[in-house]
């Protein structure tokens, strides 16, 4: 395998949508834009497929199909936040991760979960 190892990876949240994490969003957002997430792939994925809060972007303006994931991240006092938005192609919608940080506290976006 490549220098990008990880395949595309499609991950169901708790209400049922399907988020997709791409292999070339991982690389360059993750492995380059945040290398101190690049070992916690499944930090990631976790907060999506079983997060502690699931909120809509707090920007609505700039990001109207926003919605974030929040999840535990093995470090006290801090979350992991998983950004995702939804996008057109010729197959349809799909949500796809944009970026991830660590952050002190859940955002104001409106809570959609629990």
């Amino acid at each position: 395998m490549g220098r990008w190892a990880h395949a595309r990876t499609t991950l169901v949240d708790p209400q049922g949508r399907c988020v997709t994490l791409a292999d070339d969003t991982w690389a360059r957002q993750f492995l380059v834009g945040h290398p101190e997430l690049a070992r916690y792939r499944a930090w990631v994925e976790a907060a999506i497929t079983a997060p502690a809060v699931v909120t809509e972007s707090a920007n609505r303006t700039a990001h109207p199909t926003g919605v974030q994931y929040y999840g535990p991240c093995g470090r006290a006092g801090l979350l992991i936040m998983v950004a995702t938005e939804e996008v057109r192609d010729a197959a349809g919608a799909k949500r796809i991760v944009k970026t991830a940080h660590l952050v002190k506290r859940v955002g104001n976006g409106s809570q959609l979960w629990p």
